[in-house]
């Protein structure tokens, strides 16, 4: 007969037959049975001390708490209003983002805070990790201002620096100042892993561009038509826009001044100067002008067709 093993004392701590890796799950805490067997599968150490169950004493587990997200970004190729680019996501996460989990991107409410038209906003946007290998899907909601990108194929995304290009994303329809989008990421059942505890949604900044006006190009023109005084024709504004105008956007124009300032020289002034009926068929609205007071020489159209 073999000898008896010896019994491990109470401090000794026996290796894992295993490593696993952490939950990515909301904070939390939990317990775990420990018991001791000898190599034919029977207790040593590990009983609960108010009954006959083997199955072993309970120890606590730590919290999982929130990753941070840090070195956060949404930037896009061309920030310029009214255009359809390309955008690229970056950050640093704290652990790994598992196939089916999610990335969560909040986009700044530029029309309540900016006053414009409209915000960001995405038409079927495709997310490119590349090249990197992990692959996934994106979806756009306009009330939320979210994009939500799934993680799909095999891949998990590694924890660590993280980028992503994401197509189609359309610029505000006006100027607006630099401000800062909202990141966080999920597990596949949509628990919070990775973000900010500080933050009541655990989301986490970053900064996305400023929208600036660009000039117009080509060469612009006003060609009245008939270069005759006093006669009604039709005239041809024209010029190149950089961004798109959207629907109910205007395009302003300010016609000479032919009063007592005009550049036609002392006792040359107009009776009366530029007058607009008309611009896409559409009346325009203006003052009434009087004898040797032109109208105002500022016209403006609004779009009622989608141009750009």
């Amino acid at each position: 007969m073999s000898p008896p093993r010896p019994r491990p004392s109470q401090q000794e701590s026996l290796p894992s037959r295993s490593r696993r890796p952490t939950p990515r799950l909301a904070p939390s805490s939990n317990n775990v049975r420990i018991n001791t067997q000898d190599d034919q599968d029977v207790i040593i150490d590990g009983r609960a001390l108010t009954t006959a169950d083997d199955s072993g004493a309970f120890g606590s587990t730590e919290a999982i708490g929130d990753g941070a997200l840090s070195g956060l970004s949404f930037l896009v190729t061309k920030p310029e209003p009214g255009w359809t680019t390309v955008a690229t996501a970056a950050f640093t996460a704290a652990g790994r983002i598992l196939v089916g989990g999610k990335i969560q991107i909040t986009m700044p409410d530029v029309v309540t805070n900016h006053g414009v038209q409209r915000g960001f906003l995405f038409t079927t946007p495709v997310v490119d990790f590349t090249p990197a290998t992990p692959t996934a899907d994106a979806a756009w909601d306009d009330f939320n201002r979210r994009l939500t990108v799934t993680v799909t194929g095999t891949e998990d995304v590694p924890a660590g620096a993280v980028s992503f290009l994401i197509t189609n994303c359309n610029t505000p329809s006006a100027t607006v100042p630099a401000d800062t989008a909202s990141f966080y990421t999920t597990d596949a059942t949509d628990t919070h892993t990775d973000g900010s505890a500080l933050t009541p949604a655990g989301e986490t900044t970053g900064a996305t561009d400023a929208m600036v006006p660009q000039a117009l190009t080509g060469t612009l023109t006003l060609d009245s038509g008939t270069d005759t005084p006093g006669v009604t024709s039709t005239g041809t504004v024209a010029f190149t826009t950089n961004g798109q105008i959207l629907v109910g956007g205007k395009i302003k124009i300010v016609l000479p001044d032919l009063d007592e300032a005009s550049a036609l020289g002392a006792g040359q002034e107009a009776s009366y100067g530029w007058r607009s009926e008309s611009a896409f068929g559409i009346p325009v609205a203006q003052a009434l002008p009087s004898p040797r007071r032109p109208a105002s020489p500022a016209q403006a159209c609004t779009i009622s067709a989608r141009a750009r």
